[in-house]
Parts: C-alpha cells; structure tokens; sequence
C-alpha cells in the first residue's frame, strides 16, 4: 500500500478542483533556469508554511505616474484570499518544480509557483492573454505576474482546525502589472475618461437601468478602487495612466 503524504491530506482537504484554478491561465507561465530533481517517495515540501504581508505598494504609470506604500490590511483579495497565515504549498510535479500555494481553509483556487532545484527558492513570470478593459472591446488589459521568495525550514505553528503543523515560512513577493494597449487608436482615453466619470456619478456609468449603472460602477470601483484608496490614483487622473500595478510582500 502507497504511503499517505502531507500532499494527500491536502488535496483530500481542499479538493482536487483547486488544480484547476490558479489564477485560470497559470499553464502559460515562462520557465526560469532548470530543475533536475527526481521525485522522491515522498514529498518533503508539500504541507503547512506559516507567512504574513509585511510590505504593500500601489502604482500607477502614465501621466498622472506615482507609487505609493499602504496598509497590509489593503492587500487586493486576488491574493490575500490565497496566501493566508498559515498557507498551503502543494508540489505538482517534483521533477519539474511546479506547485502551487492557496489558503489553508479550502479555497477552491491558487497562485501558481515554481520551486527550483535547491527545494528552496521560489519563482513566477506569467504574461497572460488580454482582456477588455471595462466595457470596451478596443482597449485591452496585459497582466504580468512576478513572483520570488524562498521556503524557510523550522519554526512551527499549528494549523487552525487540524492536527497538523507547519513546516516552516513561505517568503514572496508578488508584482502584478496592468498594462493599456488601443487596438484602435485613443481607445484607451475614452474608455478610462468614461470609468473617470462613472466613478464619480453612477448616473454616467452609460447602463441601461440603475440597476446595471451600479454593476458597472463597482466594477471600475472594485478594479482602481484600491488605487484611489491608497492616493496613488485620484478619479480625476484616470484618463491619464496607462499602467497600474501593486508589489506585496510576505514573510
């Protein structure tokens, strides 16, 4: 009979529907240096990491260009939902590197990682395909994702609701960037004036009723919201940037 791994009792906690999700396109990530590892009869790495945001950054590109640190208690849910204290680092593929990190709790998605070769450093590039920004078919969005940090053996800590403990620390930043691009020229203005406007007064969100002004309106909200909340964008210079990003760090 095959031994019962930490990565079984993971995946037996969270659901094998968790692999399916990470950030919905992380296949596309680009490879960093090589691994030759062959895959042990157990994983040593797949289990409990204890980690908390430590160091939060907003910015924004284009005319209006600023960067501004924040609050960890405003790290966008995108992550925050996903690298909770302690955090589970579930290994794919040993020979590879390939894992993935999601919280504890079951979340049914994760961010996607490599490890390297030394079973200790962590890494991520991934250029996912555009999409509309908005309400606009003629102006796209680029994410870029960049991830480093490290796996830090040791301290243990007990795991909310289990028996388990944590096998050490996960360190990461992660740095995801929008970048604006018209596939008709000025595309982006326009859109970005009319998010400007929508913003300020739902009644210019451009929807049919009220009822769909208020959905687009929280969609702009929920998008630069974070921004804006920050001081690194005000609704007024919406129309003047063409990147926002934000860089979190957890230890």
């Amino acid at each position: 009979m095959r031994k019962i791994t930490a990565r079984d009792q993971i995946l037996n906690t969270f659901g094998f529907a968790l692999l399916l999700g990470y950030l919905t396109l992380s296949a596309m990530g680009c490879r960093i240096g090589n691994r030759v590892a062959s895959t042990p009869s157990a994983d040593p790495l797949t289990g409990y990491y204890g980690t908390e945001p430590q160091a939060l950054k907003f910015c924004v590109g284009g005319e209006a260009a600023k960067c501004v640190t924040s609050r960890v208690s405003e790290v966008p849910s995108l992550v925050a939902r996903h690298l909770t204290s302690p955090v589970a680092f579930i290994v794919e593929n040993f020979s590879t590197g390939e894992a993935v990190l999601t919280a504890y709790n079951g979340e049914k998605s994760a961010i996607p990682v490599w490890i390297d070769s030394d079973n200790r450093s962590l890494f991520y590039i991934n250029s996912f395909s555009p999409q509309s920004l908005w309400r606009s078919s003629a102006c796209n969005t680029h994410l870029f994702l960049e991830e480093t940090g490290e796996l830090v053996s040791g301290e243990s800590m007990s795991v909310p609701n289990s028996t388990r403990k944590t096998l050490g620390r996960v360190t990461l930043k992660i740095t995801l960037t929008y970048s604006l691009e018209d596939t008709i020229a000025g595309a982006c203005h326009d859109t970005l004036t009319a998010m400007s406007q929508c913003y300020n007064d739902v009644t210019r969100c451009g929807g049919a009723d009220a009822a769909q002004n208020l959905s687009f309106q929280l969609d702009v909200k929920n998008l630069l919201g974070p921004y804006i909340t920050s001081q690194a964008l005000s609704p007024a210079d919406i129309s003047k940037i063409s990147s926002f990003a934000y860089e979190v760090e957890y230890r």
